[in-house]
């Protein structure tokens, strides 16, 4: 806390944490001295999982496969990176993502 309370100039300190450390972060925040990068600002957004999906897969997947997919993975690129590699460069994704989706599947226990 000391180093908090006599932050020198120079010092750029990088934090990652799954939980929000036990510090003044309003007071930090209210001075400019924090930039705070949180899940919703890494997941990628609808329309960039379909731009992503259209470059990888050699078929486009209809609004409710990528609808599915965005709801599974919440956005995380690594997921959907993971599910492109299962479904593999065929031209049925599609039927290959339902066996995915089925409820014996381990995607929603991966995930």
């Amino acid at each position: 806390m000391k180093l908090l309370r006599h932050w020198p100039q120079r010092l750029h300190l990088v934090l990652i944490s799954r939980s929000n450390p036990p510090w003044p972060l309003a007071n930090l925040r209210a001075r400019g001295q924090v930039v705070e990068i949180r899940t919703r600002d890494l997941r990628f957004m609808p329309e960039e999982v379909a731009t992503f999906l259209d470059k990888v897969l050699a078929t486009p997947l209809s609004r409710s496969a990528l609808a599915f997919l965005d709801q599974r993975l919440e956005g995380w690129i690594a997921g959907l990176r993971l599910v492109t590699l299962s479904l593999g460069a065929g031209a049925n994704a599609e039927s290959e993502l339902t066996s995915l989706s089925a409820p014996t599947s381990r995607l929603p226990t991966i995930w």
